[in-house]
């Protein structure tokens, strides 16, 4: 309700005793926790061999013990995390009050935002792009010396909890609330070096198609939609769902309906709702819908994490969240069978391209972009517990080295594009977080190419998002016959991509011939 109502005062005090309650229950429950977490391994054999109604509770138990080890709590580590916060909120600080200047839009001056910055970076007239671009790097290099010097005591603090902990690195201490290996980040990063060729090729046809000689990477923003406009008002957005869903069968499309029809989807724009949040909690899905193609993408996303959180609460309280990847793989899926029935129900070849385009360029952001802040991560954390002071030219120089590798030798890279990092909020806020999204687009892609050739029967990916937490995600992944060391389920979302683009060149390879006819056409006609 406080998110319905985000400026009433009484929700917000509901919030915080709601906050409270939670906190208090969590609290109460410690004690139990820690005694189940301190059994020996004798202790927690016989404790569920001799008790079969205590058999559901097995997984949770072992992770309460697996993770004892970890759980230490000193003088040290509090303070240390109290530093964080309070590097946190000096971070929060510089940003809400940071100025990034005006820009010369269609010879008018316009204050450039936080909310506007990325439309400009997306002009299609090459001057506004260029503004935008200067404007608000220069901006962000004013307080990249101060910047780093927050990021690096962040580092060094993390560092030091992890060692505190028992971790031998920050890496692993990210990981391990899932029990999942560092093996993963490893192969996510090794099956996108393997596969940069690919961003460079759509990279390289765009810059032709838009006839940009040596392209700068902030001419690469402008979408290939071929100035289509698709509005989908809220009802038709829910309708070309249900199409989308077609392929998840029957089951599915009834628990979509049940949640529409019991209000759970709660999507109407409301000058009273929280306007920046999207988000779904325990079957109930919360959005500001107006009506676009992104809004639609939003929608779908949060009906698979409504579906998902649904189908789990019949499980035992401990297995109600979802896995990691779980959670993740059942709103990106989503997102590709909305994508895919809109480009199977294109009528023109335009708004092929519109669709195909927009497909790959979530690919780019989600898979090559965070992977690539995964690496940086990983390489300022690897200097970081070697010791070695993160200072603002250390941190930029790592992060334009890094572009270059990923983007290849045909773009023209400006200094500036060094302070890139001072905005990737996820390099400060959390560790490694970043790489959720690439692995969970990856395995999407190979889910959805499983329920297309029918390898993945539709009842066990049903099954899969019905499983909560009751396993671990790199076990429950199995199931649906992704094994994340298997390089075969990392090239898979790879081939996806590969075909997409293949298509995109086709059809910009006949638009363009069709523009130059036009063009030679009107000039003799004048």
């Amino acid at each position: 309700m406080f998110y319905k109502d985000a400026k009433n005062e009484q929700m917000i005090e509901l919030k915080r005793t709601v906050e409270k309650k939670n906190a208090d229950v969590t609290a109460a429950l410690a004690p139990l926790e820690e005694k189940l977490a301190n059994l020996e391994d004798e202790e927690f054999r016989i404790l569920f061999e001799s008790n079969d109604e205590l058999a559901d509770y097995r997984q949770f138990v072992f992770d309460l013990k697996r993770r004892k080890k970890h759980t230490i709590t000193t003088d040290r580590k509090t303070s240390l995390q109290n530093g964080i916060n309070d590097l946190l909120k000096k971070y929060n600080d510089i940003l809400t009050n940071i100025s990034l200047g005006t820009i010369s839009v269609e010879g008018k001056e316009v204050e450039l935002t936080h909310a506007n910055a990325a439309k400009f970076l997306a002009a299609r007239d090459g001057e506004t792009r260029k503004n935008a671009f200067e404007s608000l790097n220069k901006a962000y290099e004013a307080k990249a010396n101060e910047l780093a010097d927050i990021l690096n005591e962040i580092y060094a603090a993390r560092v030091e909890i992890s060692q505190i902990e028992g971790y031998r690195t920050v890496e692993e201490r990210a990981l391990d609330n899932e029990n999942i290996p560092v093996t993963v980040i490893d192969n996510l990063l090794k099956a996108v070096h393997q596969n940069r060729e690919y961003l460079q090729r759509y990279m390289q046809a765009k810059a032709k198609f838009m006839n940009i000689d040596g392209p700068h990477l902030y001419d690469l923003g402008v979408p290939l939609d071929f100035d289509i406009k698709r509005e989908f008002p809220l009802e038709k957005g829910l309708e070309v769902a249900r199409w989308a869903f077609d392929i998840l069968g029957s089951e599915y499309s009834t628990l979509v309906d049940d949640l529409i029809n019991r209000g759970h989807i709660d999507a109407v724009p409301d000058d009273r709702k929280h306007q920046t949040i999207t988000f779904s909690w325990m079957g109930y899905s919360f959005l500001n819908y107006h009506d676009s193609y992104n809004d639609l993408k939003n929608l779908v996303h949060e009906i698979g994490h409504s579906i998902n959180d649904s189908l789990s609460l019949n499980l035992l309280y401990p297995y109600r969240i979802s896995s990691l990847f779980a959670g993740e793989t059942a709103s990106i899926t989503n997102e590709i069978l909305l994508n895919r029935s809109l480009l199977d129900h294109a009528e023109t070849d335009e708004e092929k391209c519109f669709y195909l385009a927009k497909e790959i360029d979530n690919f780019v952001t989600s898979v090559y972009r965070q992977a690539l802040y995964t690496e940086l991560e990983h390489i300022l954390y690897s200097k970081a517990e070697r010791g070695e002071v993160l200072d603002a030219d250390t941190i930029g120089t790592t992060y334009l080295n890094l572009l270059k590798q990923y983007y290849g030798e045909d773009i023209v890279y400006d200094d500036l594009s060094a302070f890139e990092w001072t905005r990737l909020g996820k390099l400060f806020r959390w560790s490694y977080y970043s790489y959720n999204y690439a692995t969970g687009l990856l395995i999407a892609n190979s889910i959805y190419s499983k329920l297309k050739d029918g390898s993945l029967p539709v009842q066990k990916y049903i099954d899969f998002l019905a499983s909560g937490s009751k396993e671990y995600s790199i076990p429950l992944l199995e199931t649906v016959g992704i094994d994340l060391s298997n390089d075969s389920v990392w090239n898979r979302g790879f081939e996806v991509l590969k075909d997409d683009i293949e298509q995109l060149e086709r059809f910009l390879t006949v638009k363009e011939k069709q523009m130059k006819l036009q063009e030679k056409n009107d000039g003799e006609t004048n």
